[in-house]
């Protein structure tokens, strides 16, 4: 496994450790709706098993990797729109960073 490749599952695992652990506060918390918050559980979980998946037998994850990353996009911008009805421009150009530079170090690894 490269350098590259454990530099990518661990921020990977960091960003998707994250998503859940904020996802599980919010139902309590009742500030996004549930379908927003559980379109983001679902997005971090699935990035989080790929990133296993990809740990235990380095293997083609991309698609998965995608998906889960639309996922939390998707639920982030719902969420916002929900919360405070206007996009917090900023605040979604980190996530874009973020993902751009998890697929980067995957693809690159």
């Amino acid at each position: 496994m490269s350098t590259l490749h454990i530099v990518f599952l661990v921020i990977g695992f960091i960003y998707s450790l994250m998503i859940i652990l904020a996802c599980i506060s919010q139902y309590s918390g009742k500030k996004v709706t549930l379908l927003n918050n559980t379109l983001m559980l679902i997005g971090g979980v699935i990035l989080f098993v790929s990133l296993l998946i990809f740990l235990i037998k380095p293997v083609g994850i991309i698609v998965p990797l995608i998906i889960s990353l639309v996922l939390i996009h998707v639920a982030a911008i719902l969420n916002g729109l929900h919360m405070y009805k206007k996009l917090n421009i900023s605040h979604h150009l980190i996530r874009l960073c973020i993902s751009v530079l998890i697929v980067v170090l995957y693809l690159l690894g």
